[in-house]
């Protein structure tokens, strides 16, 4: 299923959302009567809606529907929200280094684009003599080796922004590929934090029936779980 918002971007009422989803859920179609004439909902695609603001809206329905109407006291929930808002920045940071620093330079120089008005070559030779450059790489992998994950209720983000399989490309890299690596050790690095973040991260995704994940600007895909989804994320983060 994808909904559309054609203009701005728009907003979306969740507790509708919600309750849509729930009823479009596998277990509700066990009858061969039912499946007859519907699929069970396994994606919702939203394009250009407001998707920062989803997830804290998207809990509060789900409780709602649930009949959990026990909430924390104002200042409980303020903390938490400051935090998980703080998480999301800190998420944000680590997706653009991951990508834009560590593995864009590098698919370029591996995969050129013939039509590019750049040389992916020299780029790429500038970049692995600029001291600088290694500097800002080692900056941002220890904000991330510094980040306590055991402070957080939920840490989600850290799935949705890909940041577990842009560790693992990086940890994959040839050892000639990252800029400063046989001083920083980066992809060793790379490597100690997915084990290190691998337990809290599939606690809270494996917490929820669907996944939220973002695809390019104002685009999230919600994805159920398939029946196996909790063994191969285990295999495969």
């Amino acid at each position: 299923m994808r909904l559309y918002q054609r203009r701005e971007p728009g907003s979306i009422d969740a507790l509708a959302l919600a309750e849509m989803v729930r009823s479009r859920k596998k277990q509700f179609y066990d009858s061969e009567e039912i499946q007859s004439r519907f699929e069970p909902l396994t994606e919702v695609d939203l394009q250009n809606y407001d998707v920062e603001n989803l997830d804290i809206q998207w809990k509060q329905a789900i409780s709602k529907i649930a009949g959990d109407s026990e909430c924390v006291n104002n200042e409980d929930a303020d903390t938490d929200s400051n935090g998980e808002d703080n998480l999301e920045d800190i998420a944000s940071k680590m997706e653009d280094i991951l990508r834009n620093k560590f593995i864009r330079d590098w698919f370029e120089y591996h995969h050129p684009d013939p039509q590019a008005d750049c040389n992916c070559e020299e780029d790429h030779d500038r970049g692995r003599a600029d001291t600088d450059l290694h500097r800002e790489l080692d900056q941002g992998m220890r904000t991330m080796e510094n980040l306590d994950l055991e402070k957080y209720r939920d840490v989600t983000v850290l799935a949705r922004r890909n940041i577990p399989s842009q560790l693992r490309c990086v940890q994959k890299m040839d050892s000639s590929s990252i800029p400063g690596d046989e001083v920083f050790d980066f992809r060793s690095r790379a490597e100690k934090l997915l084990n290190k973040w691998k337990p809290f991260i599939l606690r809270d995704v494996l917490a929820s029936p669907y996944l939220w994940k973002y695809h390019g600007n104002g685009a999230r895909p919600m994805c159920y779980h398939p029946p196996s989804f909790d063994q191969t994320a285990n295999e495969g983060t």
